[in-house]
């Protein structure tokens, strides 16, 4: 990977930017969008301004940190995928041919305590921190 200027900079902070449009950040900007109604008419392009760059640096100072880790753990990150994708294509198989059986015996697809939970904070904290 080579660290250049359009790498490490241009392209987080393009990304960030990018992330404006994404439907998971409409609520934050809704609040934004709120808090202005409250500013002056000329304040607002400033604060406008203020909001977008500091937004677009955290976001691709996140990214590239991330990209940076990413690159470093590669390939620890290829052999997992390895070794998941060989498993999910065993249980696949099985399934396929008619064995799940086996696999459903041997492996215990959702833990016990999800199966009782109804409460959506706690299933959602659950999918958070074990997602699988």
């Amino acid at each position: 990977m080579e660290f250049s200027y359009p790498t490490v900079l241009v392209v987080p902070l393009g990304l960030g930017l990018l992330g404006f449009v994404e439907p998971c950040t409409v609520g934050g900007h809704l609040v934004f969008l709120r808090a202005m109604a409250d500013h002056p008419l000329k304040a607002r392009p400033v604060s406008t301004l203020t909001f977008t760059l500091v937004r677009t640096l955290v976001m691709g100072s996140f990214g590239a940190l991330i990209a940076l880790v990413g690159g470093l753990l590669i390939e620890v990150q290829t052999a997992l995928w390895m070794v998941f994708g060989s498993i999910y294509v065993v249980i696949g198989l099985a399934f396929a041919v008619g064995r799940s059986d086996i696999v459903k015996r041997r492996i215990e697809f959702t833990p016990t305590a999800w199966k009782a939970a109804t409460n959506p904070l706690a299933l959602g904290v659950a999918f958070v921190v074990f997602p699988h």
